[in-house]
């Protein structure tokens, strides 16, 4: 129980009282008190969405993968839709950070994390577009079967009209 709020508040004690003291700034304290609220606030939310989004994701790729092994269009699609906005989304969050970076921080460092970010968006975007190439073959399988099964109707009606000419 390191980081319950209880220890969280002893900490801040600690801080407080150093503060009390002398040994510590009051722009320490009060940064001290903001994290302490923050984390008591906005870590159960971001763990929550955290696991909620984890388990989105495993279910999405669970029907991505069962798609794929049956033949089933439908259960592609929303792997499709997902992934294609978190690639969109991420390419900007990305770029923003990078920018971001480079302007406000270290050039050198945001020049990094553009030059990361640029392979990993790649082998995502190749990702979705096996998939959906994939997705667009399965249409085009089904749409030959049916040419073949009325072909193959056309073939007995005509075998039956021969039949009843002879």
């Amino acid at each position: 129980m390191k980081n319950s709020p209880r220890s969280l508040y002893a900490k801040e004690d600690v801080i407080r009282q150093m503060h009390i003291q002398g040994l510590v700034s009051q722009d320490t304290y009060d940064y001290v008190k903001y994290m302490t609220s923050a984390s008591t606030v906005y870590l159960p939310a971001l763990l929550s969405a955290g696991i909620f989004s984890g388990l989105v994701a495993v279910a999405v790729n669970l029907q991505l993968i069962y798609g794929v092994l049956r033949r089933r269009r439908g259960h592609m699609l929303p792997w499709i839709v997902i992934v294609f906005l978190c690639l969109v989304l991420k390419a900007v969050a990305l770029f923003a950070y990078a920018v971001v970076n480079m302007v406000y921080v270290d050039a050198k460092f945001g020049l990094l994390v553009f030059a990361a970010f640029i392979p990993a968006t790649a082998l995502g975007a190749y990702c979705w577009l096996c998939v959906v190439a994939h997705y667009e073959d399965l249409e085009v399988v089904r749409a030959f079967r049916g040419d073949m099964r009325r072909l193959g109707e056309e073939e007995s009606e005509v075998r039956k009209s021969s039949d009843l000419m002879k």
